[in-house]
């Protein structure tokens, strides 16, 4: 449904300080925080980011201080207070567990893969690929035996296959508690969440509550989750915005959409990618290779060179199109480059590509 770019990286060497890059054509200047220097970064989250260098994984602060060493085989961004941690030996498997911010082991490694926390609760997996829920304690809430959790909204979402043929989701509550079931059960968000049920193979979505009552038919080829009160549809090939009581917002018309971020959302029609209001008025002219959703007041965008540069509400370039990649981002949550603040960015300095972080400008004082 839309472009999903893949983060990549290799080193730039030295000792590298905060320093302004003057830009052709944008007004402003590129101001980084901390210069390009990692092979991987994360977006940064609770004021630390995980980023890849020299040792290892670690977390760094905003101006760039290594506050947790670079030293784990894995990390993830915290997440109320704790943060995903993989504490095996290179080359010898996963052993995940979580920290606390000054670095502390707060929930023992033990487990092959471990999610970040959401609501209190996150999804790990025991050695032999089982899926579970424990709560910020580590005590599990929802034993290791399924194939698959998801959780949102304080609902674990898991698929059930009998048989290759033959399968459905089931959602759980915290204690594992069957709720509902549906053929297929995706995300949830503000309140609602997309369910499909298939006529000879082909699906058809359409969203149920967190108790599984039906709120709007499955009749759509394609849906996206709901955000700020407006979610993408496909019909007829063409994609379109509907309110949480079902009615056309804005009719289908696009070739691709992704959901509402900061009043905005982008649409791929005749020329690419730009952005619409909630009333379905053009705010940036469609012009772009690909996009990302509005955070901090600015969008980053790709043109037809690869290079990304970053937009404000209006359409006007505002850091100009110069890196090979930003922070990873997950369209379907309506989730910007910038996140407190910040963004990275992937540069090249002839043979030397790294990831740096650079300053909102619309920030600046």
């Amino acid at each position: 449904m839309f472009k999903k770019l893949a983060l990549c990286g290799v080193m730039i060497l030295g000792l590298l300080s905060s320093f302004n890059m003057p830009n052709a054509h944008a007004e402003t200047t590129v101001t980084y925080a901390i210069d390009p220097k990692y092979i991987l970064a994360e977006p940064f989250s609770e004021g630390l980011a995980a980023v890849y260098g020299t040792g290892g994984w670690g977390f760094v602060d905003k101006n760039g201080k290594e506050i947790i060493k670079l030293s784990y085989t894995g990390a993830k961004s915290f997440s109320e207070g704790l943060a995903p941690v993989n504490v095996a030996e290179w080359g010898k498997g996963d052993k995940w567990g979580y920290i606390d911010q000054t670095g502390k082991i707060v929930i023992q490694p033990k487990y092959s893969i471990a999610k970040p926390f959401v609501g209190g609760y996150a999804v790990v997996y025991s050695k032999d690929r089982k899926a579970g829920v424990i709560n910020k304690q580590g005590k599990v809430v929802i034993n290791l035996k399924y194939d698959n959790i998801k959780l949102y909204d304080g609902i674990a979402i898991t698929d059930i296959r009998p048989t290759k043929e033959q399968g459905y989701s089931q959602a759980l509550d915290m204690t594992g508690k069957a709720l509902f079931k549906y053929p297929s059960i995706g995300i949830f968000k503000e309140g609602l969440g997309v369910y499909a049920t298939y006529s000879k193979r082909t699906p058809r979505y359409g969203f149920i509550d967190k108790t599984g009552k039906i709120v709007i038919k499955a009749k759509y080829e394609q849906i996206l989750a709901f955000s700020e009160g407006l979610a993408p549809v496909k019909q007829n090939d063409k994609w379109g915005f509907i309110d949480k009581q079902g009615k056309v917002i804005i009719k289908p018309q696009y070739y691709d959409a992704l959901p509402f971020s900061e009043g905005l959302a982008a649409v791929n029609g005749t020329g690419g990618w730009g952005f619409i209001d909630k009333n379905g008025k053009k705010v940036v002219k469609p012009k772009y290779y690909s996009v990302k959703a509005f955070s901090d007041g600015l969008a980053a965008v790709e043109l037809s060179n690869r290079k990304w540069g970053f937009i404000d509400k209006t359409g006007k370039m505002v850091i100009d199109a110069q890196f090979f990649n930003v922070t990873e981002t997950n369209n379907l949550n309506d989730t910007g480059a910038f996140r407190e603040g910040l963004s990275a960015v992937f540069v090249s300095n002839k043979d030397n590509k790294r990831w740096g972080y650079i300053l909102n400008p619309l920030n600046k004082p």
